[in-house]
């Protein structure tokens, strides 16, 4: 009934931790539900570190959000659209 694609974005738990932090700084509002803990840097290193990525046995992807996005927005959409193809199954 529905081509599932999973898109885990990763990051390095410092680059979360300051992108947090900014959120936090810029707009009150913008807050995540968790972040109230996250104030803390070795508090949120081992959650972050301990993070269980989403396997439902569906076609998945990697992107690193370091800096843009690796790969690049091209091929993330391209194996997000793939499953809208005749073609089904699983992307290597």
């Amino acid at each position: 009934m529905a081509d599932i694609r999973v898109v885990h974005c990763q990051v390095t738990a410092q680059t979360a931790f300051d992108r947090i932090q900014r959120r936090q700084d810029e707009n009150s509002i913008r807050r995540a539900h968790a972040d109230a803990y996250l104030g803390d840097h070795q508090i949120h290193a081992v959650g972050h570190h301990g993070f269980q990525l989403v396997r439902l046995g569906v076609p998945e992807i990697e992107v690193n959000t370091s800096d843009g996005y690796r790969p690049g927005l091209d091929e993330i959409v391209a194996f997000v659209n793939a499953g809208r193809s005749a073609t089904r199954g699983y992307l290597p």
